[in-house]
């Protein structure tokens, strides 16, 4: 694998991945491309353009994003520490997530008004401290690549530190449903026709009780679960 990521994702064989397989077209448990949600086809949204960028990563929320393995240290080895940090860490349960439309694209993301989000923010961050010891650092295109988009000096800080902008106090938990939308018109019609196909999994709390272990194959392949550690045991 060219890179690593430390996601959250569905249970295997969850109503919930199956849905976020079909929507993205992309199966990160077996590594296929599922046939697609019936409402989708018959919809007149540009499905392939809508989820062409976040389908390569499969349906997941990031906790350590995807990095390349320093020098000396292998995947036995980050299998192992993940394990270890995954025993001493505590399940984290969520209120139902919520459908939201972040700047110009769409994720399911926690309740702003729950306490738990603190205890995700908090996970998420030893993942990416506690396991960066396994991370090669960023090359100057990466730096250079991440900084053309425009960053804060805080997350210009935390890309120099931790590889990425996005961590520590600047992490947002989200499930990517579809990359950047255009028009105002397609914005409104994706987002209808997410609210009905997310409805069901809108209903009950959302659980994170294992780290998943993502893999890169790298030529635009999409990533693939590789392992999943229980958290807590």
């Amino acid at each position: 694998m060219e890179r690593y990521a430390i996601f959250a994702a569905p249970e295997e064989g969850s109503a919930f991945h199956l849905f976020g397989a079909q929507w993205l077209g992309w199966d990160p448990v077996s590594g296929t491309i599922p046939a697609s949600l019936e409402p989708v086809s018959q919809s007149q949204l540009d499905w392939d353009g809508l989820t062409r960028v976040p389908r390569r990563y499969g349906f997941h929320g990031t906790l350590k994003p995807p990095f390349a393995l320093r020098g000396g240290v292998d995947r036995a080895a980050l299998e192992e520490a993940v394990a270890g940090f995954a025993r001493g860490t505590a399940p984290v349960t969520l209120r139902p997530l919520i459908l939201r439309r972040l700047g110009r694209f769409l994720a399911l993301v926690p309740d702003p008004d729950d306490e738990n989000t603190r205890v995700l923010s908090s996970l998420a961050g030893r993942c990416v401290m506690e396991l960066d010891r396994f991370r090669l650092p960023a090359g100057a295109a990466d730096l250079a690549k991440r900084r053309a988009k425009g960053l804060t000096p805080r997350q210009d800080e935390l890309l120099e530190t931790w590889g990425y902008p996005y961590v520590l106090d600047e992490f947002r938990f989200h499930l990517t449903l579809t990359g950047s939308i255009e028009t105002a018109t397609d914005l409104a019609a994706a987002e209808t026709l997410l609210d009905e196909l997310t409805q069901p999994f809108r209903q009950q709390p959302f659980e994170i009780y294992e780290l998943c272990l993502f893999g890169d194959p790298g030529n635009g392949e999409g990533f693939r679960i590789l392992n999943r550690f229980r958290l807590g045991s």
